[in-house]
Formats: C-alpha cells, structure tokens, sequence
C-alpha cells in the first residue's frame, strides 16, 4: 500500500496548495482527515506549511503548534513556528523558541541560522554574528545554507561595524 502522503505532496509539487490542504485537513472540524491521521506530526506540518506559503501566519502558528504535540523535537516544525513568529513582527518570541530548541539541539545549523536570523531582524548583531560564526564551525553539508550563512555573516558584521 502506498503513503497517503506521496498524492499530498504531488500535488504540493504542482503548486495546488488547496486541493492538498483539502485532502488532508477538514476545516469545519478542524481535524485532519483520516487517511492522514496515522501521522499526526506531519499531517499538520503539511497543514501549518501551506497556510505559512500562504502567509497566514497566525493560522499557520496554531497549526505548527498542534503538530508539536505529537512530536516535541521536530525540529522543522519548532523552525516553522518561529518563523510564524517572525512573519507576525514578532522576532523576539521567534528568539526564545529557537533557543529552547537550541538548548537540546545545540549543534543543529538550521536552527542556528534561523536563532541568528532573528536576531539580525532585531538588530542584535553580536548576537546573530555569534550563532552564524557557529554554523560556519560546524562541518554542515547543506551548501545553500553554508552560502547564506557567510552572507548573513557579512552584513551582520558590517552593520556592527556602521553602529560603532
């Protein structure tokens, strides 16, 4: 039998964000339909990433929460919340989940990069300059990351270097 999930994101691939989200989520009941029910985590990971692509953000933020409750260590759901976060002005609630996580994910890269990315939003520049200097410390594979990493780095140090 296949993954329920493999037509889900086929049709998220073709860029059909509502028929997706209507397959796997009911919004008059506010539950996720059942053949996505097996995997509560990333039924609403799903749910919560199109509402975010959508730029509801305090929709997605609800949604991203529930999906932490079947998995508290989901590390790109806890990311996707921050960014929610972020995308309502609110970097600095943005700061203290990305820390929380930080504290039992110290040496993940993406969660380092969006922690400094929320501080550079809150023109905390010591603090982004030191989480994005860690990123680059760390032996990480992802290029694109390592990339906007030094990038971020750059300008960080830069605008220090203006308020000084």
């Amino acid at each position: 039998m296949s993954d329920p999930f493999d037509h889900v994101h086929e049709l998220l691939r073709k860029g059909r964000r509502t028929e997706a989200l209507d397959l796997v989520y009911n919004k008059a009941e506010d539950v996720i339909e059942p053949p996505y029910r097996f995997d509560l985590n990333h039924a609403w990971y799903v749910v919560a990433d199109i509402l975010y692509k959508e730029r509801r953000f305090e929709q997605s933020k609800s949604v991203f929460e529930k999906s932490l409750v079947s998995r508290p260590d989901d590390v790109a759901a806890i990311i996707g919340l921050a960014n929610c976060y972020v995308g309502t002005d609110a970097p600095a609630m943005a700061v203290n989940i990305l820390s929380a996580a930080l504290s039992k994910h110290p040496f993940d890269c993406t969660l380092l990069y969006n922690y400094g990315n929320c501080h550079f939003d809150l023109e905390q520049w010591e603090e982004a300059i030191e989480a994005y200097e860690k990123v680059l410390k760390i032996e990480a594979s992802d290029q694109g990351l390592l990339k906007s990493t030094a990038e971020n780095l750059s300008l960080a140090k830069q605008r220090l270097d203006a308020r000084r």
